[in-house]
């Protein structure tokens, strides 16, 4: 029996980690399977196809959940170990939603970090917040995404980690992202960033990306490249100042094409 780890979903097609380290695409057949990143999922090869059938989902350590607009429980992720809340010196920290976060964290059973962004225009209030959140043993993180301070630490707390990045809106969690990929970069690693925020998105004006991928084929797309960092996303497709609506389907599509018909 095959078995592969699900690293990102697109409605009814995953991304899948397979043992032996390789990627590969991999869909679900029917409605009773709802994979999510995190998901050990067992898998078989599809016939004269390059793709894999998700036949099973194995049984999960863990959830983080929320509920949707309808008020049922959605599952985020599953079988994480560690999980980051981010606030900000601006917008205001809204330290209830740490909380929360941090209560999921005990239930589920993993370690949490509480990190605190923008720490270059930090106030003495939240100097003091931060101090409870570590007097009672959660790690504590400050840095700046916008000078680079502490997004080695940050890096290096989130090593041999499935872990996941959560926070209100505005904290600077794409800002962050981006920092920790340079991180990576500095260190040797091979990294691809894909911005999957159909709505805002931001990578190309953070990594300082201009123009519009090519293809080479007509069928495919070369990621745009930046201090080293292979980058793609709907930013580079669109123009930025061009209202568009998008709709569930199309922002599946979407997605689908970034992370599938991009050379990585």
């Amino acid at each position: 029996m095959n078995r592969a780890t699900v690293t990102a979903t697109f409605s009814r097609r995953m991304r899948v980690l397979l043992p032996d380290g390789t990627e590969a695409d991999a869909r679900i057949k029917g409605k009773r399977l709802k994979p999510v990143c995190g998901d050990l999922v067992t898998i078989k090869p599809l016939a004269d196809e390059d793709e894999w059938l998700i036949t099973g989902i194995e049984e999960r350590r863990n959830e983080l959940t929320r509920p949707n607009t309808s008020g049922r429980v959605e599952v985020l992720a599953a079988n994480l170990d560690y999980l980051c809340v981010v606030a900000a010196a601006a917008p205001k920290p809204d330290w209830f939603i740490v909380d929360r976060y941090l209560c999921a964290a005990e239930l589920m059973a993993i370690g949490a970090a509480v990190v605190f962004n923008k720490a270059d225009l930090v106030g003495v209030a939240a100097v003091s917040e931060l101090d409870v959140y570590r007097n009672i043993g959660y790690d504590v993180i400050s840095c700046s995404a916008v000078t680079g301070a502490g997004i080695d630490d940050l890096a290096i707390q989130l090593q041999g980690h499935r872990s996941i990045i959560v926070g209100q809106s505005g904290v600077g969690k794409s800002t962050t992202a981006t920092n920790l990929a340079l991180a990576l970069s500095a260190e040797g690693a091979s990294v691809g960033v894909l911005d999957a925020d159909i709505y805002g998105p931001s990578q190309p004006r953070m990594l300082g990306i201009h123009g519009k991928p090519e293809s080479k084929d007509g069928n495919s797309l070369e990621p745009m490249t930046s201090y080293d960092i292979q980058a793609m996303s709907i930013g580079f497709l669109i123009d930025e100042e061009t209202p568009m609506i998008w709709r569930g389907p199309m922002v599946t599509q979407a997605l689908e094409q970034l992370l599938n018909d991009t050379n990585w």
